[in-house]
């Protein structure tokens, strides 16, 4: 029976969900482990699937490696980089990104929601960490044979020059990448599905970017978020809650599997 649902997961990968990850997020284990259960025995009834992978390179603007101090050496994982420490931290390829990097931080400042954070190297393109979770994957795979359909994987992240938190572009959009511009093809997508059930990883961070995004284009009363199948960054709990009611009370609905 056709029911015009898509079931949206934010990067369900090991390093966010497996507690051997590199940036392993309290909870996600069994966020994944409820999105497998719910696929498994509700999955007959969700017409499309789309899968957001966070795909990074070694070199990137939110890992240490970009940045150096006066010493030359790189900041440390969680490091906060804004405008009134820029002077302590330079691109490690000033002669590419110099400019660039100061534009970027000033933005990210101006925008309200994010300061530049030094991220330990997480889901790296061809590492187990950039993976699906495996309980996860493995119902993706019966979804696909039963339904006879593919599982939509949208990757996001692969610019040196920003970071990439929503799925429909990055925090500051740069003109000559493509890949950071808003992706007009996910989200017309979405739109055409009376309703959208969103899970994944952070509801901090990225399913709260890309939520956020998504309300802009799309009547906020046909999304569903699952709580209990998403989890926030460690310190960024109350960044949680806001998201919660901020969607709540633009008529999001809050759901549990």
């Amino acid at each position: 029976m056709k029911t015009d649902t898509l079931l949206f997961i934010v990067d369900p990968q090991n390093d966010f969900c497996d507690p051997r990850g590199t940036l392993s997020i309290a909870g996600a284990e069994g966020d994944m482990k409820r999105l497998a259960s719910y696929l498994a025995f509700q999955g007959d009834r969700i017409d499309h699937v789309v899968v957001s992978l966070d795909s990074h390179h070694t070199f990137d603007i939110a890992h240490p490696s970009f940045w150096v101090d006066s010493r030359g050496m790189n900041p440390p994982p969680f490091t906060v980089i804004g405008e009134e420490n820029l002077g302590e931290y330079r691109p490690s390829r000033e002669d590419l990104y110099g400019e660039w990097a100061n534009f970027y931080v000033r933005k990210l400042e101006r925008l309200g929601q994010y300061k530049l954070m030094i991220w330990p190297e997480h889901c790296l393109i061809g590492s187990w960490g950039h993976c699906v979770y495996p309980d996860l994957f493995r119902e993706l795979q019966h979804w696909e044979r039963r339904k006879k359909k593919q599982v939509e994987y949208v990757l996001k992240g692969m610019s040196p020059k920003t970071e990439h938190y929503s799925v429909f572009h990055a925090e500051v959009e740069d003109r000559e990448d493509e890949k950071t511009l808003l992706h007009e093809k996910l989200l017309t997508l979405l739109l055409r599905y009376r309703a959208v059930y969103i899970g994944g990883e952070a509801s901090s961070h990225c399913v709260r970017s890309t939520v956020e995004d998504l309300v802009e284009y799309m009547d906020p009363e046909k999304i569903a978020l699952l709580q209990n199948a998403m989890s926030p960054v460690k310190g960024f709990e109350e960044e949680e809650k806001v998201f919660f009611r901020e969607m709540q009370e633009l008529g999001v609905r809050l759901e549990r599997i």
